[in-house]
C-alpha cells in the first residue's frame, strides 16, 4: 500500500492551538461496528501528509482534505475544508512546515467540503481585487445555488441522516461519515465567492507553481483536477473519492452522476504521469506504480458496476434484481479502495445507472399510475391483518434476524397509524439492530437516525446553516430559487406584479409575476409593478427570506415599500414559511406534525 510521509499526531499536538486535536471518527473495536469501520476510522487521524517534496496534505482534520502546494514565495491552496475552525487549524499545523503566505486557492468543486473553509485562508478584499486567484470551474457558483438554494431544507434534512448528525461518536452510533472522520454542521461554513473560471482547461502559474487545471466531470458536475508537472503530483479531487467505493449516488439526495462520464474523466487523469496522488478524501497515493493501479483499479470498478448494470437491464431486470446479481472482481474487491463499500455502494450505485438511463418506471403500471399513497400504506396493514398482526410478524422475523423485512413490514404502520406505539418502539428496534451490522457509514448513520426519529428523539429546532451559504450566494441565485416556497394553491385563480431591488454591495432588481399558481422570476424592472419593495441589502433580503416580517424590516430601515403596500403583504403571505431540514421526517415521509 502507498506510504506518504506525514507529521504524526503527537507532533501537531505540540503545536499551539491544536492541543485538542484528535481522531474525531470512533477507532474503538467493538462487535456493534463492522471491522471495515474500524478499519476506515483507524486511518482517518489528523496529520500533515508529506505527498513529494513541496507538496502537503491536510487529512483527517475534516470531512475533506485540503492540499498545500509550496512555489517560491507562496503557498497555493486546493480544496478548504468545510468548516472555517477545521480549515485554521489545519493552516497552523502547516505552518510548521511552512510561513509563505497563501498566494492561490482552487475550489474542486461546489459541494462544501471543498470551499467552506476558505475564509480562514484568503479575505474578500483580497478575491474581490484579484490580489489572491480564487479559481474554480465555471459551473462552481450556479452548482452552489442549485444545492443550497431550489432543495437545501430536503437534502439538509437527509444529510443530517447520511452524516449521522444527531448521533453520538461511539461504537453504538456514527464511528465516520465514509469519506472522512466527521461532519460537524454546527461549525462554521463560509464561501468566498471565485474570481478565476475556467471552462474545460487552464494553465497558471502562482508563485512560480505551474498548474494545468482539467475539468473532469464526475462526482459533481463541476469538478476540476489540478496538475502538478513540476512536482509530478495529481490532485484527483472528488474524481477519485477517498478509501472507499465510489458514490456513485449519494444518499442525500443530488442530480445523477453520470457513470460512463465519470469512467471518462478517470481516462482523462491516468493521462497525466503521476508520481504521486494528493486526493480530497483519503490518505494520498506515492510512487508510479500505486498511482497507475490506483486509477485503474478505480475506474474499473465504476466501469464494472455500469457495464454489468445495463447488460442486466437490458435483459429486462428491475433495480432489485440487478443489485443481487452484482458480484464484484475478485481483484477489485481485494482491492483496498474499490473493495470497500464504506460510503458508496455497488447496490445504490447500480441503481442510480439503472433511473439514469430509465427513470423511475420499471415497466409496472403501479410505478406511473399507483393508487393513493395514503390509500396503499393503509390497504398493505389491513391486508395483513391490522397493525397488531403485524407487529407480531415483525417480531417474529426479528426473532430470525431478518430485520429488513420487519421494518419494511413496520413501515406501513408507521406511515398510516404514527399514533401505533408499539409499531414505532420495533420499527426503532429493528432500525438500530441492522444498522449496527453495517459496513457502509452512510447506510449505518441512516438506520440508527432512523431509528432516533421512531423514537421521537430528533429535535425539532435543530442546526442549519442555510443562512451563512445564502449570505454567500448572489442576489441573482437568492431571487432566482425563491418559485419553489409559492404555496401555488391560494392564487389560482389570482395575478400580481411586485418589483424587488437590493441595494448594497451586491445590488440587483427583479420583477416577480405571481401568475396563477406560478411565480416568474424576471430579471431588470418592467414598471408595472402593483408594489416595490426595496431592500437595503442583500442581507435585509436574506432576512425576509429567514422569516424577519415586513414591519420589522421598515422599522429597522432596511426595506422601504413603495405603492399599495397590501399588495406587498400578500405576496409575503404566499410564500411559505422558511423550510428547515430539522422539521422534515425522512422516515415517516413528510413535515414534522
Amino acid at each position: 500500500m502507498w506510504a506518504p510521509r506525514k507529521m504524526d499526531l503527537a507532533r501537531l499536538r505540540e503545536v499551539k492551538g491544536l492541543e485538542e486535536l484528535r481522531n474525531r471518527a470512533c477507532a474503538e473495536v467493538s462487535p456493534d461496528v463492522h471491522p471495515n469501520l474500524t478499519h476506515l476510522s483507524g486511518v482517518m487521524e489528523p496529520a500533515i501528509e508529506q505527498v513529494s517534496e513541496k507538496v502537503f496534505s491536510a487529512v483527517g482534520f475534516d470531512v475533506a482534505n485540503a492540499t498545500f502546494v509550496i512555489g517560491g514565495d507562496g503557498v497555493v491552496v486546493i480544496d478548504t475544508m468545510l468548516a472555517v475552525e477545521n480549515m485554521a487549524a489545519a493552516l497552523l499545523a502547516f505552518r510548521e512546515i511552512c510561513e509563505y503566505p497563501v498566494t492561490g486557492v482552487v475550489y474542486t468543486h461546489s459541494h462544501g467540503g471543498h470551499w467552506g473553509g476558505s475564509p480562514a485562508l484568503v479575505t474578500p478584499e483580497q478575491a474581490a481585487s484579484g490580489e489572491v486567484p480564487v479559481i474554480a470551474q465555471r459551473q462552481l457558483m450556479a452548482e452552489i445555488a442549485r444545492i443550497n438554494g431550489y432543495n437545501q431544507p430536503i437534502m439538509g434534512a437527509r444529510s443530517a441522516y447520511q452524516f449521522g448528525h444527531y448521533l453520538d461518536c461511539s461504537p453504538q452510533g456514527r464511528v465516520n461519515v465514509g469519506a472522512g472522520p466527521f461532519l460537524d454542521p454546527t461549525q462554521t461554513v463560509g464561501l468566498i465567492p471565485p474570481n478565476t473560471l475556467l471552462g474545460d482547461r487552464l494553465e497558471i502559474e502562482i508563485s512560480g507553481i505551474t498548474m494545468e487545471i482539467v475539468w473532469v466531470p464526475s462526482e459533481a458536475p463541476d469538478e476540476i483536477a489540478v496538475w502538478l508537472p513540476g512536482l509530478g503530483v495529481l490532485q484527483t479531487a472528488e474524481c477519485v473519492q477517498g478509501e472507499c467505493y465510489p458514490n456513485l449516488y449519494t444518499l442525500r439526495g443530488d442530480v445523477p452522476r453520470p457513470a460512463a462520464q465519470w469512467v471518462r474523466s478517470l481516462d482523462v487523469l491516468r493521462a497525466f504521469p503521476a508520481d504521486a496522488l494528493a486526493k480530497s478524501h483519503g490518505r494520498s497515493v506515492v510512487g508510479t506504480e500505486a498511482c497507475r493501479d490506483h486509477l485503474r483499479n478505480y475506474r474499473d470498478v465504476i466501469a464494472w458496476t455500469h457495464d454489468q448494470t445495463v447488460r442486466y437491464m437490458n435483459q429486462g431486470y428491475v433495480p432489485d434484481q440487478i443489485a443481487e446479481k452484482l458480484d464484484m472482481p475478485p481483484h477489485l474487491r481485494g482491492y483496498e479502495t474499490t473493495g470497500i463499500e464504506g460510503y458508496g455502494s455497488v447496490p445504490q450505485g447500480s441503481r442510480m445507472i439503472y433511473a439514469w438511463y430509465l427513470g423511475f418506471n420499471r415497466g409496472e403500471v403501479t410505478d406511473f399510475d399507483p393508487a393513493p399513497y395514503a390509500r396503499r400504506q393503509r390497504g398493505y396493514v389491513e391486508a395483513m391483518g391490522g397493525a397488531d398482526r403485524v407487529c407480531e410478524l415483525a417480531r417474529t422475523a426479528m426473532a430470525d434476524g431478518d430485520n429488513k423485512w420487519a421494518i419494511e413490514l413496520l413501515g406501513y404502520v408507521v406511515r398510516s397509524q404514527p399514533e401505533h406505539v408499539e409499531a414505532g418502539r420495533l420499527a426503532a428496534e429493528a432500525h438500530r439492530r441492522e444498522g449496527l451490522t453495517k459496513a457502509n457509514a452512510t447506510w449505518r448513520n441512516w438506520y440508527l437516525t432512523a431509528a432516533l426519529e421512531l423514537d421521537g428523539k430528533i429535535p425539532v429546532a435543530g442546526p442549519d446553516s442555510a443562512v451563512d451559504i445564502l449570505n454567500a450566494m448572489s442576489v441573482q441565485s437568492i431571487v432566482a430559487a425563491l418559485p419553489v416556497r409559492l404555496r401555488a394553491e391560494l392564487i389560482w385563480y389570482m395575478e400580481m406584479t411586485l418589483a424587488v431591488t437590493v441595494g448594497g454591495q451586491d445590488p440587483g432588481q427583479f420583477t416577480l409575476n405571481l401568475r396563477r399558481g406560478v411565480l416568474e422570476v424576471l430579471d431588470g424592472l418592467t414598471g408595472d409593478a402593483d408594489a416595490t419593495a426595496c431592500f437595503a441589502d442583500k442581507a435585509a433580503l436574506v432576512d425576509f427570506l429567514g422569516g424577519t416580517s415586513l414591519d420589522d424590516l421598515e422599522s429597522g430601515g432596511k426595506l422601504v415599500i413603495e405603492g399599495d403596500r397590501d399588495a406587498a403583504a400578500r405576496f409575503s403571505a404566499f410564500l411559505d414559511e422558511p423550510p428547515s431540514a430539522s422539521t422534515i421526517c425522512v422516515t415517516r415521509h413528510g413535515p414534522v406534525s
